[in-house]
């Protein structure tokens, strides 16, 4: 999949990937927008369960009333299960995470083996907001999370891992990690 300059995917409702869902192969985003899109779980903007994201142009949200997207995890971006997201330019902004738990991600959320490497671009004014629980949340920018198997619950078996070499992650609100919350996942 390739989504160009004058490409839109808008106001779109799923479970998850509420604008693109993503399982396989190469999902190229050189420009366009995707907006206003909501997920039930993860990725209100793209949910990443396989597979490359080549994100080098475009916006995922916007700043305009209602442009942001909505998911319980990953408001922009949900990256999992062995998925990678390389950003090289564009922006992630004005998307809103809503989950009851500490890391949630307003931008983009990593977990289970996913990978986020951000060469550039720009990740700003995402929110994870508290959606009525205790826990305080977190990762306005961006979360990345540690998950442990049940089958061996002293044991971590998937991480999230984030590396940041350029671009600019700013004006994100969070409970913690307003610009970016580690839940045990690694960084560099």
């Amino acid at each position: 999949l390739n989504l160009n300059d004058k490409a839109k995917i808008q106001n779109c409702t799923a479970a998850e990937g509420g604008g693109v869902y993503w399982a396989g192969g190469t999902f190229n985003m050189t420009g366009g927008t995707i907006s206003g899109c909501k997920a039930e779980y993860g990725g209100g903007g793209v949910y990443m369960g396989n597979g490359t994201f080549e994100m080098s142009g475009g916006t995922i949200g916007g700043t305009e009333e209602n442009a942001g997207c909505t998911a319980e995890k990953g408001g922009g971006v949900y990256v999992a299960n062995g998925a990678t997201f390389t950003m090289s330019d564009g922006s992630i902004t004005g998307n809103i995470a809503t989950s009851n738990t500490v890391a949630s991600g307003g931008g983009v959320y990593v977990v289970t083996n996913g990978n986020f490497e951000m060469k550039s671009g720009f990740i700003t004014k995402n929110k994870a907001i508290n959606a009525g629980s205790a826990y305080l949340v977190g990762g306005g920018g961006v979360a990345v999370e540690v998950t442990k198997d049940s089958s061996t619950p002293n044991t971590v078996t998937k991480i999230g891992n984030f590396t940041m070499s350029g671009g600019a992650i700013s004006e994100n609100t969070a409970t913690n990690g307003n610009g970016v919350l580690i839940m045990g996942g690694s960084s560099t």
